[in-house]
């Protein structure tokens, strides 16, 4: 398992949101961070304990705002990979 349970991913397309977010997935919470980082993504790694690590411009919020209801969406292009 890579410690992670998702990741989000903010891009202009979402084919590369996409794939981005699932290399970071598999890179588990350091690595995956940087790979982002590196390739000036926005986007927030959630680890197995709930933990947010946010990366680039994905915003930082308060502990108790940082959950979104499931199933809520947002403007931007995006993907998102779990192990649900």
């Amino acid at each position: 398992m890579s410690g992670l349970w998702s990741v989000s991913v903010a891009a202009g397309q979402c084919a590369p949101a996409e794939v981005a977010a699932k290399v970071a997935f598999i890179l588990g919470p350091v690595r995956g961070a940087r790979f982002l980082e590196t390739r000036g993504l926005a986007g927030v790694l959630v680890a197995e304990d709930g933990s947010r690590i946010p990366v680039g411009g994905w915003p930082r919020l308060p502990p108790e705002r940082a959950s979104a209801p499931r199933g809520t969406a947002n403007d931007a292009s995006g993907a998102e990979v779990s192990a649900r």
